[in-house]
């Protein structure tokens, strides 16, 4: 028969090697964890922020527009440049967090046709300007095309990182609840161990 040292020795071993091997799990975990709330906080959510302010821009360069063809002074156009810049900026944003393939070429899209918008708005501000007879058929030809193309990629670009803040987020609730699991096994485990070893204590004292 093994002494008491021996197997209480033995019994102490295997906890020793369990709370290890738990330490080692909840390192790794938190480590995961650790790493897609970066990428939740540095880089979804920036872009996500962006994209809705781009959104916003496009509507108001909308509406600055439109007020310039019932009445054209240098309020609206102020109005207008302002939310030009505020656009751009967003943009700029945007870019600055993006890192999925997929978001640099909706970006790479949308500053090629809002380059083009800004050209043919300015053409569009002159008309409108003058008055001239044609302001409409170039606003609905040229300016209203680009700003539907323009509002496409950039919900497109919201819809990307909406749907990485999701997984993102399944994915932590996953390393969470596997966790827990382990901590409870790890606990009824330990509760097994101790039982075992006051039995060895109980046997040999009797």
């Amino acid at each position: 028969m093994r002494s008491l040292r021996t197997e209480f020795g033995s019994v102490f071993i295997v906890l020793f090697i369990l709370i290890i091997l738990l330490a080692t799990f909840i390192a790794y975990n938190f480590i995961r964890s650790e790493r897609a709330l970066e990428r939740l906080l540095k880089q979804n959510t920036p872009i996500v922020n962006a994209s809705v302010h781009m959104m916003a821009a496009l509507v108001d360069l909308e509406s600055s527009q439109l007020l310039m063809k019932t009445r054209f002074d240098s309020t609206i156009y102020y109005r207008f440049h302002s939310h030009r810049d505020q656009f751009l900026r967003w943009y700029e944003e945007a870019q600055k967090y993006s890192v999925l393939p997929i978001e640099t070429s909706y970006l790479d899209s949308i500053i090629t046709i809002y380059r083009t918008y800004l050209h043919d708005t300015e053409y569009y501000i002159n008309l409108a300007g003058y008055n001239n007879p044609s302001t409409d058929l170039f606003y609905m030809s040229h300016i209203l095309p680009a700003e539907e193309q323009l509002r496409i990629l950039t919900l497109k670009l919201l819809e990307v990182n909406q749907d990485e803040i999701i997984q993102t987020n399944q994915e932590i609730r996953e390393i969470v609840g596997a966790e827990s699991i382990i901590a409870t096994i790890s606990l009824v485990a330990f509760a097994v161990l101790i039982v075992i070893a006051f039995n060895i204590q109980l046997t040999h004292y009797f």
